[in-house]
């Protein structure tokens, strides 16, 4: 079974209905904040093996059971990124030959800078900050672009990020709309979308791995990402991670969760502007990073691996 904690105890309520039927089960999980209320695995029993993405999710798995006195394994089997959907151009990735793919795919009147959040509207995600940190950002800049690419989009979180686009703006800059695009799209249209980006940049209030973002480093776009325990796990040296990040709970996750400043994120795109050396250097780490230890075979062979543990133990028990 493959989701939230909060959905995985429903399969094991039901199957446990099924008197006189032991059900192997394996449950894979992401954990994109920490447990600071242990009673949230408390009906998460009847699993063989929990597994999940990160050593740091795996850490809070284990102290959340071992104070519901469950017993359940948890392993880390990492997660994946297609290569073959999403790789870099032939013609390369420098900050130019992104603008100038950006003016031909946005039909601009000049190459444009674009930063990239592909993030879906959804409240954990905070697009909200990425629009302020963005208007700071490109304050001065007209020649800068922000991409929403939402492939899932909901009407009642777009509609407010619509209107604070509408809103905001000063005398010292073009208004926000204007330098915002809402692209939706296949994948397909998705990977060419990526190589026309010149950075990624994520402002949610918590990942359990981020696929966006690997997905766009691995076309040869550096990275701004929280400071968050697991993204600090999974990127530490190969993004630019923006801190400090504030504890928070918010109504839509029973987990604590985290949240970083417009201010700092803003700061964060300025060092990874064009100009800056950075840009290169976490450009060329995140596309190797991307490329090296995140292949689908490593979590397959895992997960593989625990559901025959799963089924021998369930026969011989």
């Amino acid at each position: 079974m493959l989701n939230d904690l909060w959905y995985l105890k429903h399969y094991a309520n039901e199957f446990a209905l099924l008197k006189g039927t032991q059900v192997p089960m394996v449950g894979y999980l992401p954990l994109d904040g920490g447990i600071d209320d242990t009673t949230l695995v408390s009906d998460l029993t009847g699993f063989t093996q929990l597994v999940t993405y990160t050593e740091w999710a795996a850490d809070q798995l284990r102290q959340a059971l071992r104070a519901q006195k469950n017993p359940t394994p948890v392993s880390v089997a990492g997660h994946g990124v297609d290569l073959s959907s999403f790789h870099m151009q032939p013609e390369g990735t420098t900050p130019e030959a992104r603008m100038a793919r950006a003016q031909a795919l946005f039909g601009l009147d000049e190459p444009a800078f674009v930063v990239l959040n592909a993030s879906r509207p959804d409240p954990r995600k905070r697009l909200d900050l990425t629009l302020e940190a963005f208007a700071l950002f490109a304050r001065d800049k007209p020649a800068h672009v922000l991409c929403l690419h939402q492939a899932i989009a909901h009407e009642i979180f777009v509609r407010p990020l619509r209107e604070q686009a509408a809103q905001r703006g000063d005398r010292r800059s073009h208004p926000l709309v204007s330098a915002v695009r809402w692209p939706a799209g296949r994948q397909r249209a998705q990977h060419f979308l990526y190589n026309a980006c010149a950075v990624g940049l994520n402002t949610a209030m918590g990942e359990g791995f981020g696929l966006v973002s690997f997905e766009h480093a691995a076309t040869g776009a550096p990275q701004v990402l929280p400071a968050h325990p697991a993204l600090t796990e999974l990127w530490r040296g190969n993004a630019d991670m923006v801190g400090p990040v504030r504890p928070t709970h918010f109504e839509y996750s029973p987990l604590l969760m985290g949240e970083v400043s417009a201010a700092s994120v803003s700061a964060a795109l300025e060092r990874t502007s064009a100009a800056t050396p950075p840009y290169t250097r976490l450009a060329n780490s995140g596309l190797r990073h991307a490329a090296t230890p995140f292949q689908w075979s490593v979590p397959a062979k895992h997960l593989v691996d625990a559901l025959r543990g799963a089924v021998t133990q369930s026969t011989t028990g």
